[in-house]
């Protein structure tokens, strides 16, 4: 699922709820998840209140790794 919200959120910062319908998730877990990714330092909150975007913390080189980790997974995580 972290790896799933990480892909969308290297394409587009996205709010809580932009990112469970862009995933047809529950709201409550992508929060989770979120606050989860967050405490690890792989996603930054931006602005403040419910309306906050997140977004991935990816060097250029994290970012080069992490989509070609993606690649080969395909689709199907």
């Amino acid at each position: 699922m972290r790896a799933r919200i990480l892909k969308t959120l290297s394409v587009k910062p996205l709010n809580p709820l932009a990112l469970s319908k862009e995933l047809s998730i529950d709201y409550k877990t992508a929060v989770y998840h979120l606050e989860k990714l967050q405490k690890q330092n792989l996603v930054v909150k931006k602005g403040e209140g419910y309306g906050a975007a997140y977004a991935p913390t990816f060097t250029d080189a994290q970012r080069m790794e992490f989509e070609k980790m993606m690649n080969e997974m395909g689709e199907s995580f």
